[in-house]
């Protein structure tokens, strides 16, 4: 362009100074702003923005805070773009404080906050679980006929129901699906860990069944979270109820929902279907470990199915499954005096510690 006689207008410079930014060279593009004054182009407020908000993007907040400085020497206003980079980047940060400062300015200069600026406040108060404030900015947002983006939607919600605002998290999550929009996969299976976390096996079901036979509830591995949870709170007739769910939905366990499954009808002592479990288990390619056998054994011994017991023994045994887990699982029902003392002696070749510990329990 220069050995054509073709002078850089702002549209040029600001160009290259957006290219090198992003490449973090910033001694081209001081460079090139030092150049646009030199040549008589005055750097505008479009060309310090991008160079704030490349500092923000990176997390430089103080290198953005000093062109903020700049801009104000060379008599360059900042605008509400300038503001809104600097604001979301100490948002992210969680510096709730120097944010507030920071829109305060913002205002004293007559520039309004816009849905940008919210969003940066509701996501950093979520970052800070600061779910009171981030009400507040949620409502102020509604008076003002403003809504948070789909993303801060999904952070919204995760947060308050992990807060265990579940009123206003379900508040949120049906104003989404009023404008037609669900939550991601993560932010689902997130918040329905955490319902269980927080015993609220209840409301978590609800949840799955508010969401429908939508693609969030076609994962086997939301069902995986949710036996696993409805095992956890004690509610092992929620967990049969959601296995059942799979097979009409023609979705196949993984060894893990084989595991937990095998878990619930041991211990609710539905033991044939425990070991029909098993067997379908191990046809689908699944191997069971030592825990999953510890299941239904202890199962047997409960229910005093000795022959059965002993048969599960040897294929544990010969499965090489059989060690130091199942001699505690033994020592536990003796104690608890669910083992009966004449229960036939097992025949079962076990490893020598095994063995040695079996031996010393049963005398």
């Amino acid at each position: 362009m220069d050995s054509q006689g073709i002078s850089p207008d702002f549209v040029t410079y600001n160009s290259l100074i957006s290219a090198v930014c992003k490449l973090h060279i910033w001694r081209d593009a001081t460079f090139m702003i030092r150049q646009m004054s030199a040549k008589g182009i005055d750097p505008n407020v479009e060309t310090f923005n991008i160079v704030v908000y490349a500092f923000c993007n990176l997390g430089k907040i103080e290198e953005a805070r000093l062109v903020l400085y700049y801009m104000h020497e060379k008599g360059v206003d900042p605008n509400l773009v300038s503001f809104n980079s600097l604001i979301d980047a100490l948002c992210l940060k969680g510096e709730m404080t120097e944010a507030r400062s920071l829109l305060n300015l913002m205002m004293s200069r007559d520039l309004a906050p816009d849905v940008a600026t919210y969003i940066s406040f509701l996501n950093g108060y979520c970052i800070t679980k600061k779910m009171d404030e981030a009400m507040l900015i949620y409502n102020e947002m509604r008076e003002k006929g403003l809504r948070p983006d789909y993303e801060t939607y999904n952070t919204m919600v995760r947060s308050l129901f992990s807060a265990a605002r579940f009123g206003d998290g379900r508040k949120i999550l049906d104003e989404m699906r009023g404008q037609g929009q669900m939550l991601d996969g993560s932010t689902y299976q997130s918040i329905l860990v955490n319902l269980f976390i927080q015993n609220q096996a209840e409301l978590a079901i609800s949840l799955f069944l508010l969401v429908g036979d939508s693609n969030l509830n076609s994962d086997i591995f939301v069902y995986n979270h949710l036996i696993a949870g409805a095992i956890k709170c004690g509610k092992p007739d929620i967990a049969m109820d959601l296995f059942s769910d799979l097979r009409v939905k023609c979705m196949k366990p993984t060894n893990l929902t084989y595991m937990e499954m095998i878990d619930v009808f041991s211990s609710e002592d539905l033991l044939d279907e425990a070991k029909e479990l098993l067997r379908e288990m191990e046809e689908s390619g699944y191997k069971a470990d030592a825990t999953t056998y510890n299941f239904l054994l202890g199962g047997y011994l409960r229910n005093k199915q000795y022959d059965d017991a002993e048969m599960l023994l040897h294929k544990m045994d010969e499965t090489g499954n059989l060690n130091g887990s199942t001699v505690s699982l033994l020592r536990e029902l003796k104690a608890a005096g669910s083992l009966d003392p004449s229960m036939p002696k097992f025949t079962v070749k076990l490893a020598p510690k095994a063995e040695r510990d079996f031996r010393a329990m049963m005398s």
